[in-house]
């Protein structure tokens, strides 16, 4: 993943992104400087309303960045005649009237008021992101998305339409009701409350694509705009369900890659000792071990399913929000943790983590990186009272514990034990610096001086 270095922050920047939980943490604290992780990089340029201009940098995977102010978007409003629709243009020209006109025969009597359809800005570097507007109006946003950056490449065909789409789209959210291209699983889009979200450049692409796109899109939306609170939360939740089958099995491919690299390490490794037997008993056994698991082939049905099901545990485990699988990294993201002081007894947010789980595990198979806040602890920067600031934790025993699990790619388990991990603070070396991270509201104040 690239990193991004951005230089000069004032002191009220750096608070706003840490309040908007941007992952970032300091390059160069005597030049205001700062490293931003690549996903979040969007996020945090719109927070500080700039536009990026890339040069290389000295540093492996680190993108130097130099900033400038974006201008005030262009907003023009235009009223189609005859009908219910106002377009915010963004200084882009308006979509041809059949367009319009198809949306308010089908969503006009729908939505029961009128509707706002917000265009792309018509510069490549201007702002994207729109929050949901709350107001007596249903809004369709074009090529745009809530939060998220424009990552991923438009399908070339959706819903069985051929597609002349060159632009990234967006990202689903995760936030509202997904509308599926079930053949590329591909989110077309996302209602939040009354906010439709069209994640590619709709009219961009050529005229009739965009025409026959917008017609599927409308008629899919329509049975989705009015449903009740409960029938709202099933759909999101089934749909999301639905749409994890991909990341399921890039999970499952992963597992299966990490096992093949596992067995034939092992089988090498006994094949040059298995002469000397003496001492190898216990070696012998976790060979056996791994040989039962392994079974005769990693491609069966049966090892599928329980990749899958340990994907779908690893998703449901207590504080993790989602987890996305890229190569042998499996990342999970976190709630806001927190922790107790030992002594005080006071509880001490320690912020939102980015754990990183190598399957090839290595020297520090598990990272915690804390997207919230760093603090000066034990060591300059720390992720949290045990974890320094390239995410490893100040106590090897942790990882060697990991690493056994991850062997076993029991990962929903080292989930469980990384979030413990940040929240039980019990040695005395990291629990002398968790008072420095910021008390939890309504938190039992400590009288001592830590």
């Amino acid at each position: 993943m690239k990193s991004y270095l951005i230089p000069s922050l004032t002191e009220n920047q750096v608070r706003l992104l840490q309040d908007a939980a941007v992952t970032f943490y300091v390059f160069d604290q005597a030049k205001q400087s700062y490293i931003v992780v690549g996903d979040h990089l969007n996020r945090a340029l719109d927070l500080l309303k700039c536009n990026a201009e890339e040069s290389p940098s000295p540093f492996e995977n680190v993108i130097q960045l130099t900033l400038t102010i974006r201008p005030p978007e262009v907003e023009q409003f235009v009223q189609v005649a005859g009908t219910s629709i106002t377009i915010k243009t963004n200084g882009t020209p308006p979509p041809k009237t059949e367009c319009i006109t198809l949306i308010d025969q089908v969503l006009g009597s729908v939505v029961g008021r009128k509707i706002i359809v917000h265009l792309p800005p018509k510069s490549a570097k201007a702002k994207h992101h729109r929050a949901p507007v709350e107001d007596d109006c249903f809004h369709i946003h074009v090529w745009s998305s809530p939060t998220g950056k424009r990552s991923l490449a438009t399908p070339k065909q959706i819903w069985g339409i051929a597609l002349n789409c060159a632009s990234k789209s967006f990202a689903l959210t995760g936030q509202g009701i997904p509308l599926m291209d079930e053949e590329s699983e591909y989110a077309v889009a996302e209602l939040l409350q009354q906010n439709l979200y069209i994640h590619h450049d709709l009219f961009g692409a050529s005229a009739d694509d965009g025409y026959q796109l917008l017609e599927a899109l409308v008629h899919k939306v329509a049975p989705d705009i009015n449903l009740g609170q409960a029938e709202r939360i099933k759909a999101i939740k089934t749909r999301h369900s639905q749409g994890r089958f991909k990341s399921r099995q890039q999970y499952i491919q992963a597992c299966r890659s990490r096992l093949v690299v596992l067995i034939d390490a092992a089988r090498a490794s006994f094949r040059k000792t298995i002469a000397p037997l003496t001492g190898l008993q216990e070696q012998l056994l976790s060979l056996l071990r791994l040989d039962s698991f392994a079974g005769k082939t990693v491609t069966s049905e049966q090892h599928r399913l329980q990749f899958a099901a340990e994907f779908d545990r690893l998703r449901d485990v207590r504080g993790v929000k989602n987890v996305t699988v890229a190569g042998n990294l499996v990342m999970l993201n976190t709630d806001i943790l927190c922790a107790q002081h030992p002594q005080s007894g006071a509880s001490h947010e320690i912020g939102k983590f980015l754990v990183v789980i190598n399957l090839h595990g290595g020297k520090s198979p598990v990272r915690w990186l804390n997207g919230t806040r760093r603090v000066d602890g034990l060591r300059p920067a720390m992720n949290a009272p045990g974890v320094y600031s390239d995410g490893t934790p100040i106590f090897d025993e942790i990882q060697e514990t990991m690493l056994e699990l991850i062997a076993r790619l029991e990962l929903s388990i080292v989930a469980e034990l990384a979030i413990q991990f940040i929240e039980s603070v019990t040695s005395d070396l990291s629990g002398t610096h968790l008072a420095k991270w910021p008390l939890v509201q309504n938190s039992v104040a400590s009288t001592s001086i830590i």
